[in-house]
């Protein structure tokens, strides 16, 4: 008896063993297959090119599911050796072969380069880099108010001073120009701000919030704040600016007989009509004359292609105006237009001195000595009208020597006064 209750016992103490081995290998898990991938090892920005020795500093590897793993995704670091990032990578961000930049640069799509002049100190302080995102700022006097604003918002840079790689090590650089993404209508509302003589500068936005204010951000407004009733503008999308107009549906007709249909041809979209403007380099103050000089020194004027509609009643040949003046100043980056310029102020002429009329000429004299008992005295007569004589005086002393003037011809003189009886007259 003790050795059946035996057996049973070992029956039963295997049976659990079979058992227990059966329940663990059903509820265990399927062992998940993982893969190599590289990532970041820090935040690289755009444009930066990984150099062989720089590959432990930038890189790192991740293990991740195999199931997960797209089949572009770079799975050794070496592959990115000597190579361009054409975006910003985030650290642990995994980097995709279509992340790496294939000669130039490379533009988002959509989007074109624009570029702007700015110097150091408008540029964010030489911050502003590859890969960063800022607003463009403008101020401008319109209608005698001074007013500042966003004209362009949320722009990538895509290169600073033509290049699109930065040094880690030196931040702020000497800043140029700064190159951006952007569409042509962004491109037009910068020219139409550089045409108004816009002040611009770059605000630096940070790359962990967003900006709300993009939302209710709307670049007509923009437009038409960049005019005023002496200064109207505005920016001209030739053929809508490439935009996809959808074509509209047709009603489909089944035909009796079956038709070819036609090929259509899509008309070509018509080239936007532009003239070339002159516009002043530097600020020019009012009252300044438009000398040939002037006009003709590069280093204040300048020209530029504008569209026709954008540049309005600009006077495209200042030779025209040339020897008049400027009513008021003109700004760097404006050009000139009929309403500016004028006439020369005419100078007062200096007062002229009083003509001075030339004395009288002698009139003619004639003297008659009477000689007498007690001496001889000299009487002057003049001619006072034609044929009358009248006594001016006695003459004495040396005027009595000199020669009378006689008058051509000289005329019968004036009775003379009858001596007393004891005169004599030679």
């Amino acid at each position: 008896m003790k050795q059946k209750n035996l057996i049973l016992m070992v029956v039963a103490v295997g049976c659990g063993l079979v058992a227990a081995f059966l329940t663990s290998q059903m509820s265990a898990k399927p062992a998940v297959e993982t893969t190599d991938v590289v990532v970041a090892a820090t935040d690289i920005p755009v444009g930066v090119v990984i150099s062989k020795d720089d590959l432990a500093k930038y890189l790192k590897t991740k293990k991740v599911s195999k199931d997960a793993v797209p089949t572009d995704i770079i799975e050794a670091p070496e592959e990115l050796a000597d190579k361009r990032l054409s975006r910003p990578i985030r650290a642990d961000e995994t980097i995709s072969r279509k992340d790496l930049m294939k000669g130039g640069i490379r533009l988002p799509p959509g989007k074109n380069l624009l570029t702007l002049q700015v110097d150091t100190a408008r540029a964010a302080a030489g911050l502003a880099q590859p890969g960063s995102r800022v607003d463009v700022l403008a101020s401008i006097s319109l209608n005698n108010k001074l007013t500042a604003m966003p004209i362009l918002t949320n722009m990538l840079i895509l290169a600073v001073n033509g290049q699109t790689t930065i040094d880690p090590n030196n931040q702020a650089a000497t800043v140029n120009t700064v190159s951006f993404a952007a569409d042509r209508k962004q491109g037009l509302v910068l020219e139409l701000a550089k045409a108004r003589g816009c002040q611009m500068s770059l605000l630096l936005r940070n790359p962990d919030e967003i900006n709300d204010n993009d939302k209710s951000f709307n670049i007509d407004e923009v437009i038409s704040l960049l005019q005023d009733d002496k200064s109207p503008g505005g920016v001209a999308m030739a053929g809508e600016g490439g935009r996809k107009v959808e074509p509209t549906p047709v009603q489909k007709v089944e035909p009796v007989t079956p038709a070819p249909t036609p090929e259509v041809v899509a008309a070509p979209t018509p080239k936007a009509e532009t003239v070339r403007v002159p516009y002043a380099l530097v600020d020019i103050k009012g009252g300044t004359e438009l000398t040939t000089d002037l006009i003709g020194d590069d280093t204040v004027f300048g020209t530029r292609e504008l569209p026709k509609d954008v540049a309005g009643d600009a006077i495209t040949d200042l030779t025209k105006v040339a020897g008049k003046t400027l009513r008021s100043g003109l700004g760097k980056g404006q050009w000139v237009t009929p309403g500016l310029v004028g006439d020369p102020t005419p100078m007062t002429a200096p007062p002229q001195p009083k003509a001075v009329e030339p004395p009288a000429p002698p009139r003619p004299t004639r003297d008659v000595t009477v000689h007498t008992g007690t001496g001889s005295k000299t009487y002057r007569y003049e001619e006072w009208a034609p044929g009358r004589w009248r006594l001016v005086g006695e003459v004495r002393g040396a005027a009595a020597a000199e020669p009378a003037e006689q008058p051509t011809p000289a005329p019968a003189p004036a009775p003379v006064p009858k001596p007393t009886p004891e005169q004599r007259v030679d």
